[in-house]
């Protein structure tokens, strides 16, 4: 529920169907990434989290040819 005036809050994690969502990959790509330790990931007992804050900054240090 929002408020007027009030801005909404940015969920903190996300889950691997909605980073697969974000990444506009699939959620077989995202488990391959966190098994083979390429891309910043929380693993809390068996549920894959992320932090779009570290999944931005790895989208950054991807990029290349840019100056």
């Amino acid at each position: 529920m929002t408020m007027i005036g009030r801005p909404i809050r940015q969920k903190k994690l996300y889950d691997i169907n909605e980073i697969a969502e974000y990444l506009n990959t699939t959620k077989g790509y995202v488990y391959k990434l966190t098994s083979l330790q390429r891309i910043p990931h929380i693993k809390m007992g068996k549920k894959l989290l992320f932090d779009l804050k570290d999944i931005n900054r790895w989208l950054d240090s991807k990029k290349s040819g840019v100056k």
